[in-house]
């Protein structure tokens, strides 16, 4: 049977932060917003070897809310924006069953990353509604909002970013015919209003961008999480990328 941890045993619950997917690395996109299928596949690996269990923002929820015992390990995964990529990447999680949950950012589905554009980031294809659609038919994934547009919330005005966090959700809710209850603030931007909208909204609770992992007395609408990226198989500056992905699994220092 399953070891639980109880409030009383609470360990630090790490929400793993990914962007696009690739089969190889891509040298002209951020080396920061990129993963490919190797460090997925040894990622999943190294989380299934150190007795790790996938769990959802619902059962993290009611750990929190309720104080419902998590498994020994618990960990989320989670991937912004909803680039395409995600397609031929879901194969690897469903071989591995391990779940995770797409941000998608409702009115750009089936369009670019085109807020990206003042950054010099390149443009790519985001998941379509149809493939967002087979996604979501996976025992293993869930897809949630990311605004209409992909705005810095704090910057609008009480009416548009309620516009934007609760347009999203009824968006997605009318396309998938199931209720979105997890929130993400695009570029980890939030204020206090933003929070109180997105409580107002319905959601039951919401990621930052904030880094760290999850403790006992978090607040459900400014959950940290931590940052994943490509790293090559080794390098001089950090090492070996399994080792780099330990350490920021189970040593991540809060900076909150």
């Amino acid at each position: 049977m399953q070891d639980l941890e109880t409030r009383s045993n609470w360990t630090p619950v790490p929400i793993l932060m990914l962007h696009a997917v690739f089969p190889d690395a891509r040298p002209e996109f951020p080396i920061n917003l990129q993963v490919t299928h190797n460090d997925i596949a040894s990622h999943l690996a190294i989380l299934k070897r150190w007795g790790y269990t996938g769990i959802t923002f619902e059962t993290l929820a009611a750990a929190l809310r309720y104080g419902s015992p998590l498994p020994r390990r618990p960990v989320i995964i989670t991937f912004d924006d909803g680039f395409d990529g995600l397609l031929k990447a879901h194969p690897i999680f469903e071989a591995a069953r391990f779940p995770y949950t797409i941000f998608v950012v409702a009115a750009c589905v089936g369009k670019t990353n085109s807020w990206d554009r003042s950054h010099n980031i390149p443009e790519l294809p985001l998941l379509s509604w149809e493939a967002i659609a087979e996604l979501d038919r996976s025992e293993f994934v869930s897809v949630q909002p990311h605004t209409l547009t992909h705005p810095s919330l704090p910057e609008l005005n009480s009416r548009e970013a309620e516009n934007e966090i609760a347009g999203s959700k009824a968006r997605l809710e009318d396309r998938l015919g199931k209720e979105a209850t997890v929130f993400c603030y695009p570029y980890g931007h939030y204020n206090d209003e933003t929070v109180r909208i997105v409580r107002q909204a319905g959601y039951a609770c919401a990621v930052t961008m904030d880094r760290g992992r999850v403790r006992q007395d978090e607040d459900l609408f400014r959950l940290p999480r931590i940052s994943v990226q490509h790293r090559p198989f080794f390098s001089l500056s950090k090492g070996f990328a399994s080792i780099e992905f330990v350490r920021r699994l189970r040593y991540s220092q809060d900076r909150r």
